[in-house]
């Protein structure tokens, strides 16, 4: 939560006060504001961060998310008791369909790096 709030408060000139944020994440103003203080104390005040290695963490968030849909096509039909309310293997299959390829991408990375 906090990481969020001090990504938006960097990147945008408009946003909400932490007792909004605080009331959405189910906590208290104080202690809101002490997170984010917190957390901006433990990133340095350095919210900056360069295409590499932003693009470095959407990779690992891509297979982290790719590895779920792999997981969640296993899993029995919709309605079955295992499901939970997750969407079917199917619907996360067409969601996965429309991200990029990061795969490919990367290749192409790696191969003008060397």
């Amino acid at each position: 939560m906090s990481s969020f709030i001090l990504a938006v408060k960097f990147l945008d000139d408009v946003y909400f006060d932490n007792s909004f944020y605080a009331k959405i994440g189910g906590i208290g103003h104080e202690e809101m504001n002490k997170l984010e203080m917190e957390f901006a104390v433990l990133m340095d005040f350095n919210f900056y961060t360069t295409e590499a290695n932003f693009k470095e963490y959407f990779i690992q968030l891509y297979r982290h998310y790719k590895s779920g849909i792999e997981k969640a096509s296993e899993e029995p039909a919709v309605g079955s008791p295992r499901q939970n309310g997750r969407s079917s293997g199917s619907e996360t299959q067409q969601m996965a369909a429309s991200w990029p390829r990061i795969e490919e991408e990367e290749e192409e990375s790696h191969m003008q790096n060397c």
